[in-house]
């Protein structure tokens, strides 16, 4: 969720994230959830499906593809799942700026 130069310590690996990737990451999660910090995702849904459903989609295809997953599985409390799941899972990038893709 951070552009930039990172590193994999698992692969012993450099790599570079752009913000176009960095950006779409934010949907990848709200997707697949967090089990790290007990963050829920869609159920059913892991990272081979998220790929199906995300590549080659722009930042408003991705917004409205989970957007329909969690109306799926939340139905009238979508967004509020929607909300909390996103605001939970991003990493501010400048202090007191909130998510622009929710």
């Amino acid at each position: 969720m951070v552009p930039g130069y990172h590193y994999n310590w698992v692969k012993k690996e450099f790599y570079d994230q752009s913000l176009e990737e960095a950006n779409r990451f934010i949907f990848y999660q709200m997707l697949t959830g967090d089990r790290t910090d007990n963050i829920p995702g869609i159920r059913g849904i892991g990272s081979k499906t998220v790929s199906k459903l995300l590549d080659g989609c722009d930042l408003d295809s991705c917004r409205t593809v989970v957007r329909d997953k969690y109306k799926e599985q939340y139905e009238g409390e979508w967004e509020r799942a929607y909300q909390e799941v996103g605001n939970l899972l991003w990493i501010q990038r400048i202090e007191g700026k909130e998510c622009p893709y929710l």
